[in-house]
């Protein structure tokens, strides 16, 4: 197969599910990629795809221009996320795809960007959704059902160990951490986790892998709360399946998600993974069992301690994690975008 020219628009190499993707596309033996975006600070993301000889251009350094535009002129298809980059590229005369990333956002909190946004859409030759729940939403809001397609995220699940913390009885232990990992901003609402502490034992902590706007506001409900001692912000971590190894139990209360990449970073190593009950993140869950109602600190701190003080529940939930992750692969993703590419290429 000869390689596919591919031009990846995004606004951001910031940790997130978006650039993972791209980083996992972009790293494809059948893809001649390149990267343009409008922020590129150093992190663990970028150096990955240094690692990968992937190049990596950004509209803030004017010396790059002419390569931007060189690779936006002898790319074969652009593939697009996020926004603003959704409205910035939708009328370039070049085969496009655009990548939805999330059941919800807050341009949907105004009705009359419903027609401008289905316009905007309308532009692209494929719109393509991370699960169904996400297609479901998107479909509600634009209509234009024929040109969405779903694609399942997936993960490199080879990249995950048996986590090595299984060892029973759970309470027994003198530490038992409950961790969670994702930007500091509204849609992941830390808040509701670091609330579960107040009613749980004190030998009982919460682990926070991520960085964000809402920081301050977290630190300051820890202190109001008294758990300065209970709450660890580590912030990015360069090898996530590591820093895992310390969790006992990994909790997502997210308010909205698209998929949830992070909490199926944890099933893969078979962490017990518990959930808010939201579309997307729900689907990847797998279960009713280990989801709660979102914002709802009492539910979720009923399912934490059905997990934590039931040897049998906890060991279930682990092996449930494992089989349930195996549905999730990059393999499978990759091939998908690769037929999609092809298909609009020729069309």
């Amino acid at each position: 197969m000869r390689k596919i020219k591919v031009c990846y628009l995004i606004n951001n190499l910031d940790e997130g599910g978006a650039q993972k993707i791209v980083l996992n596309l972009a790293s494809c033996e059948n893809i001649d990629a390149t990267v343009i975006t409008f922020k590129n600070k150093k992190n663990f993301l970028l150096s990955n795809f240094e690692k990968f000889n992937i190049k990596v251009f950004c509209f803030k350094n004017v010396n790059q221009y002419k390569k931007i535009i060189c690779a936006l002129i002898n790319t074969q298809i652009l593939h697009i996320h996020l926004f603003p980059d959704l409205y910035l590229f939708a009328f370039l005369p070049k085969k496009k795809i655009y990548t939805e990333h999330n059941s919800w956002n807050k341009r949907r909190k105004f009705k009359l960007l419903k027609f401008l946004e289905a316009i905007i859409y309308k532009n692209y030759d494929e719109i393509i959704c991370i699960s169904n729940p996400v297609k479901r939403e998107l479909t509600k809001w634009i209509g234009l059902e024929n040109k969405i397609q779903v694609i399942d995220n997936g993960l490199t699940l080879s990249n995950f160990t048996r986590s090595k913390r299984i060892s029973f009885p759970i309470s027994s232990r003198k530490i038992i951490n409950l961790g969670m990992s994702g930007r500091f901003v509204l849609q992941k609402d830390q808040f509701t986790l670091i609330r579960s502490l107040v009613k749980l034992p004190n030998n009982v902590c919460v682990v926070l892998f991520g960085d964000g706007p809402l920081k301050n506001k977290l630190e300051k409900l820890v202190h109001e709360l008294s758990l300065h001692k209970r709450v660890i912000f580590k912030g990015w971590v360069n090898d996530i399946d590591k820093a895992l190894d310390i969790i006992d139990l990994y909790v997502q209360s997210s308010n909205w998600e698209g998929f949830g990449l992070s909490p199926l970073e944890a099933m893969a190593k078979g962490v017990p993974t518990i959930a808010s009950d939201v579309p997307g993140l729900n689907e990847v869950i797998g279960s009713k069992r280990y989801l709660f109602e979102k914002n709802n600190v009492n539910q979720l701190i009923k399912k934490i301690k059905y997990l934590l003080y039931n040897d049998k529940n906890y060991l279930a939930a682990s092996d449930f994690s494992i089989k349930r992750s195996r549905n999730f692969s990059d393999a499978n993703m990759i091939n998908n975008y690769l037929e999609r590419y092809v298909n609009i290429i020729e069309s």
